[in-house]
């Protein structure tokens, strides 16, 4: 059926910043992009499937390394979903325009000011909002390449993005 395939996925950089505004590091990760988030991307592009109305980015504690078979049915749990942070609802991934084959959050990161201290593990794209919710697309999952520790009042920016590569 498919003769060739290419990765397309999402590429996570964070900014992690102290109570009083110092960044305290950078990090960079590719995600897993799991096999109900391809089948989406397909399916609202070529197959007629309704395109979710809102996205949102969730951040999870557990030492989980996200799999092809991932879905919001268990996911939250397995990965033990971080829900620390400000606000009743995961944070809202707002994307600007699509250019040059790929789709970001640039003009609008995603901002996690934390409520209680935690280890962040790895992060999500979900089309639900509620924090610990377990319905909706699971379109991206990542394990970042090193823990972060958060704090009270410390806040982690998230800048999210989406690009298909033509060889």
């Amino acid at each position: 059926m498919i003769i060739e395939t290419s990765r397309a996925g999402f590429c996570y950089r964070l900014e992690h910043f102290a109570a009083n505004g110092e960044r305290l590091h950078r990090l960079r990760s590719q995600n897993l992009m799991p096999e109900v988030g391809m089948n989406y991307v397909v399916g609202a592009a070529f197959g007629g499937q309704s395109p979710a109305s809102a996205w949102y980015i969730g951040l999870f504690s557990g030492g989980y390394t996200p799999y092809p078979p991932d879905t919001m049915a268990s996911f939250p749990l397995n990965a033990q979903e971080f829900t620390q942070y400000a606000g009743n609802t995961r944070v809202p991934f707002t994307p600007r325009p699509p250019e040059a084959g790929g789709i970001d959050n640039a003009a609008n990161r995603a901002e996690f000011v934390f409520t209680g201290d935690g280890e962040i593990k790895g992060g999500f794209i979900a089309s639900s909002s509620g924090k610990g919710a377990t319905s909706g697309i699971l379109v991206s999952a990542v394990r970042f390449s090193s823990p972060i520790l958060v704090h009270p009042e410390e806040t982690l920016r998230v800048l999210a993005g989406f690009a298909l590569v033509s060889t």
